[in-house]
């Protein structure tokens, strides 16, 4: 029997996958290390391809990119 069949089943998964995709409830703080970091990325970004950043929504679209490291 296939997930869809079993309708229990499959919101047991639904809610356990949204359980463990919300953000904690204390989010860290970002440290000053981390903020350091931030800057040597989009330092380094910008000096590998200088004509890719014109604006501030140059810097926001490539943040949006890398959301890893935001």
């Amino acid at each position: 029997m296939t997930t869809l069949a079993r309708p229990q089943g499959f919101l047991q998964k639904v809610a356990g996958f949204v359980a463990r995709s919300r953000p904690s409830a204390q989010p860290r703080a970002a440290t000053r290390d981390d903020t350091v970091l931030r800057r040597e990325f989009v330092a380094e970004m910008m000096a590998r391809n200088p004509d890719a950043f014109a604006s501030e929504l140059d810097v926001q679209s490539m943040m949006h990119c890398f959301p890893s490291r935001f």
